[in-house]
């Protein structure tokens, strides 16, 4: 008998549907029903995800080697990579892509994506028009190079894309290049994000950009982020007076803006804020509790600041980064106050005394949060017990997210101790800190029916819950047992769509 030659990627299909078919936990309808997998499949893999590639042109010889293996692939019957709709490219120096002109031509006929960056050696940049980028509709640029005459003159070429993120730096000729490019795609763009990064003194430039941008289009999405910047009055005017279309502002410098921002916008959705006083934290909480659009709050406190028993009731996510006293009295009054789905929890400052009582209180009154991410590095063997029964016993909760530390209690934590009995936990994410790879085994798990996705990291582990074993429980609202495949009809797409995000 012919010996069949089986190549590497097949190889490793087979082996994966080979793991579910011998797996004792997999009903064997299911099995068989992994004999329906047809061309369907992968027509899926190539369309959404097998789609995207990365070019760096600072060092030649890698870049070669990439654009060989991507055309290979392109040209092989039956690889799965067949269009590129998502495309990163660094662009380090002149003339960087001139040796693969043909190849990068063909690529970006089906790019849809481009993100893009231009070093500061290159001047004579890869150009995007609508001949090179015919279907490109979401464009992430940054620029560090000269702007030069034929950039300008490449303007009237832009493709009209409906998004567009541009990370502005110093120099007014980069901002007559962004307000060109923005007078060529107006009748098509519905979404801007702009990035002020490292722009130091440009308060002229900001305000003449503020101006043009009061009289632009009405936009769906309207993003500002500001990265390292400092303005003074200049970002201060261009919230005020764009406050009605903000829809997203991140920025760390501008907290008595912000507030403005809040208050005064109704398309306002997210926000990234420092506070440093009481007055502007009971100010912000009840501003974001009168405002139905705003959903998602990043808030860094590093001062011991009281809330007055105030909490944040209708907020969908808070990003908490804050010292444990301001924390542990937040989250307390989130438990029995708020409606929020998802929370993040980072404790900041010199001493991180845990936060405990919040952390139980929280788990044992809030009947909303499906997602919450939390650090345990400090809690003592029987408090993580307890934080363990509280989230098995959580009704709602079906990912978290928790540190872990090698110089914890001796290692001893129990925090995963009861985490199988939940009927609603469906995903968890530790994260490990301190940890010294040869003691691996050591590390603290979940127990069955948990079982881990294979990672090659050595800080992540995921557990997702296993299929068709009974759940065994004591949880309060249920005592029957429920199979994996009731829990994945019932919660497993809304799960997975919280799974392990901020």
């Amino acid at each position: 008998m012919n010996s069949i030659s089986i190549s590497l990627p097949h190889y490793v299909i087979i082996d994966i549907l080979k793991h579910i078919i011998c797996s004792d936990y997999v009903p064997t309808s299911y099995k068989i029903s992994l004999a329906t997998i047809s061309k369907f499949v992968f027509e899926y893999l190539k369309n959404n995800f097998i789609n995207s590639i990365s070019l760096f042109n600072n060092v030649v010889i890698a870049m070669r080697k990439a654009v060989n293996d991507i055309d290979r692939q392109l040209s092989l019957p039956g690889s799965l990579l067949k269009i590129i709709k998502i495309m990163e490219i660094t662009q380090q120096s002149d003339h960087a892509f001139e040796d693969h002109r043909n190849s990068l031509n063909r690529y970006c006929q089906t790019v849809e994506q481009l993100n893009i960056t231009y070093a500061f050696q290159a001047i004579n940049k890869l150009p995007i028009t609508k001949e090179m980028f015919p279907k490109l509709e979401v464009l992430d640029i940054q620029i560090y190079s000269m702007i030069i005459k034929q950039d300008f003159q490449l303007v009237s070429q832009f493709p009209l894309i409906r998004s567009l993120k541009f990370w502005y730096g110093n120099g007014s000729d980069l901002l007559k290049y962004l307000i060109s490019i923005l007078d060529v795609i107006k009748p098509t763009l519905t979404s801007l994000k702009i990035v002020f990064n490292n722009t130091n003194g440009e308060l002229e430039n900001v305000a003449i950009l503020k101006n043009y941008l009061t009289n632009y289009k009405s936009l769906d999405i309207l993003e500002i982020y500001d990265y390292n910047s400092y303005h003074g009055d200049g970002v201060a005017s261009f919230i005020k007076d764009l406050s009605q279309h903000i829809t997203h502002f991140s920025s760390r410098n501008y907290a008595t803006e912000a507030l403005y921002l809040l208050e005064n916008s109704d398309k306002l959705q997210h926000l990234n804020i420092i506070i440093k006083n009481d007055s502007d934290y009971v100010r912000l909480i009840d501003l974001s509790n009168q405002k139905k659009n705003f959903r998602t709050l990043e808030l860094i406190i590093r001062e011991n600041l009281n809330n007055h028993g105030k909490t944040f009731t209708s907020l969908y996510q808070l990003i908490l980064f804050s010292i444990p006293t301001v924390t542990e009295n937040l989250i307390k009054s989130i438990g029995t106050q708020s409606s929020m789905v998802k929370l993040n929890i980072e404790v900041i400052g010199e001493s991180k005394s845990n936060i405990d009582q919040g952390l139980h209180h929280l788990l044992t009154y809030n009947r909303s949060l499906t997602s919450l991410h939390f650090d345990q590095c400090n809690m003592d063997e029987s408090v993580s017990e307890d934080i363990s029964k509280a989230i098995a016993n959580h009704p709602t909760l079906e990912s978290i997210r928790v540190h872990v530390s090698q110089n914890t209690s001796d290692h001893k934590t129990k925090l995963f101790k009861h985490l199988h009995l939940s009927i609603s936990l469906i995903s968890i994410m530790m994260e490990v800190r301190y940890w010294k790879i040869t003691d691996y085994q050591s590390l603290p798990k979940p127990n069955h029916p948990f079982i881990e996705l294979s990672s090659s990291s050595k800080t992540s582990f995921y557990f997702i819950k296993s299929y068709g074993t009974p759940i065994e429980t004591n949880h309060i609202k249920s005592q029957q047992s429920l199979t994996h495949i009731d829990l994945l009809k019932q919660r497993y797409l809304g799960a997975f769509k919280n799974y392990f995000n901020k």
